[in-house]
């Protein structure tokens, strides 16, 4: 659909008057057709409406145009064949049981799907895709109850984190330089100003290493690389393996983010020597 081309060219060239006219032509032909489920047969055209929907969603903070949530059948396809889909991995994240039960599924379905691809499971794309979009809706739709500040900040920072690491499987290949994310970026930095570091230590470590390996393609003068040593220090982590060890126990993906990780944190403290020196 030439739409949907349209869509992502405005999202590139940040052209935001025409993109709302596109937008508004999306939504009533899909409408018209009877909306997604009877896009199903078009499976290419369906899986990239649906990325460009959620990319904007994120990018602009508003909610998406659709909603799709294939986990239940993507569960079913797995256990046909025999893939063990790892959901109580999400154990292993601290403070993950203080979580709000929809933002806590949503966790444990990052944790399963990042066990996949750290076991070396090999998946056909139509099937990766579904859980992507699965888990990309569903965090364009929460929003953290009104309840007690720590809580909230809790609730915030794992929605956050989720939120970049589903981003950086979506634009895996260095694209994030030419989309406008300045929204999500300043929500990262909202976060990491805040106390957290002081009441949970390892999520805001994570939160930093990560929103690093995003902006990792955009670095010049960038406000988080310099916050890694600091924090390192503070948490007594004297270098990349024992950062490694705290950060590896939430979502993760270690041929996407293990390399731009130990990047970070290399240029992140040659960086502070310089300055020393």
């Amino acid at each position: 659909m030439i739409v949907v081309t349209l869509v992502s060219q405005e999202l590139i060239r940040k052209g935001y008057g025409n993109l709302r006219v596109h937008l508004d032509g999306l939504q009533r032909m899909i409408q018209l057709r009877g909306g997604l489920l009877k896009l199903e047969g078009s499976v290419g055209l369906l899986m990239k409406l649906c990325k460009v929907d959620i990319m904007l969603a994120i990018q602009h903070g508003g909610p998406p145009l659709f909603f799709r949530d294939s986990m239940a059948k993507v569960r079913d396809v797995l256990a046909r064949k025999k893939i063990d889909f790892n959901v109580n991995a999400a154990r292993l994240c601290p403070q993950h049981d203080l979580l709000e039960p929809y933002l806590h599924d949503i966790l444990a379905d990052m944790m399963g799907v990042t066990s996949l691809f750290n076991n070396g499971v090999k998946l056909d794309l139509e099937t990766l895709q579904e859980m992507i979009f699965s888990i990309g809706y569903r965090l364009t739709k929460f929003r953290p109850l009104e309840e007690e500040r720590r809580l909230w900040q809790l609730q915030d920072a794992y929605h956050t984190g989720l939120t970049i690491l589903t981003m950086t499987i979506f634009l895996h290949g260095g694209r994030r330089q030419i989309l406008d994310y300045e929204r999500l970026d300043r929500r990262l930095k909202e976060i990491l100003d805040s106390d957290l570091e002081e009441y949970h230590p390892e999520l805001a470590l994570w939160l930093l290493i990560l929103g690093g390996v995003w902006v990792s393609d955009g670095y010049d003068e960038h406000w988080l690389p310099s916050r890694v040593p600091p924090m390192a220090r503070r948490l007594n982590i004297r270098n990349w393996d024992e950062a490694y060890t705290i950060i590896s126990r939430f979502p993760w993906i270690h041929v996407l983010h293990d390399g731009p990780g130990r990047a970070l944190w290399d240029r992140s403290h040659r960086d502070e020597l310089c300055r020393a020196g």
